[in-house]
């Protein structure tokens, strides 16, 4: 008979790096989208531009989670540089001026109501 003998050590090992593996999670469109917080659309423009790393199996795109999180990093150092320069530079109110104003462009002005019945114009 043969006798089978198994180092703890290594059996631990094994089992950590199969979690390890198991932790390597993928995302599919949806939960993508989910995960950055960002509408279908603004994901299709950033897989275009190649911005995010994706893959397409079949007609599905399919995303890794730690590509997604370095991702999200990166665009938290840029933006968080950008608005630190912002500040340095005192254009900070320029800036929150600039934002207002491109945000009452884009309220959409209501068309004019017809009179009620028996209300003069």
């Amino acid at each position: 008979m043969n006798t089978v003998t198994i180092n703890m050590d290594g059996l631990g090992a094994l089992i950590a790096k199969c979690t390890a593996q198991s932790a390597k999670k993928t995302l599919n469109f949806d939960e993508a989208c989910e995960y950055l917080k960002i509408s279908h659309t603004s994901m299709i423009d950033l897989i275009a531009t190649g911005e995010l790393p994706a893959a397409k199996i079949s007609k599905c795109y399919v995303f890794r989670e730690e590509s997604l999180a370095a991702y999200l990093t990166e665009q938290e150092r840029i933006q968080t540089e950008a608005r630190r320069e912002a500040y340095r530079s005192g254009i900070t109110q320029k800036v929150k001026t600039a934002v207002a104003e491109v945000r009452k462009g884009r309220r959409r002005v209501l068309p004019p109501l017809p009179p009620l019945p028996g209300e003069s114009p």
